[in-house]
């Protein structure tokens, strides 16, 4: 995901760093994947932000196989989907 708004941006980050299904791609990772230069400055939206020097925001994460469900504790394990 990216953005040009904070606002939006940063708790939407923090609920898929939350989730159990989805871990985050560390920067390093993305440096080395030629892929994820594009998400900032592919679209319209992103070309214009580039231009006037605006703040970017981009956060990558990948579906885990397997759920961190062993991490929560039993009670919010068995509420979850």
């Amino acid at each position: 995901m990216s953005s040009d708004f904070g606002v939006t941006f940063l708790p939407q980050r923090e609920k898929l760093e939350a989730h159990p299904m989805f871990e985050r791609i560390s920067d390093e990772e993305l440096e080395s994947d030629p892929a994820a230069g594009l998400l900032l400055d592919s679209s319209e939206e992103g070309q214009k932000v580039a231009r006037n020097k605006g703040e970017t925001y981009r956060a990558v994460f990948r579906r885990l196989e397997t759920p961190r469900w062993s991490n929560l504790p039993e009670q919010a394990a068995s509420s979850m989907p």
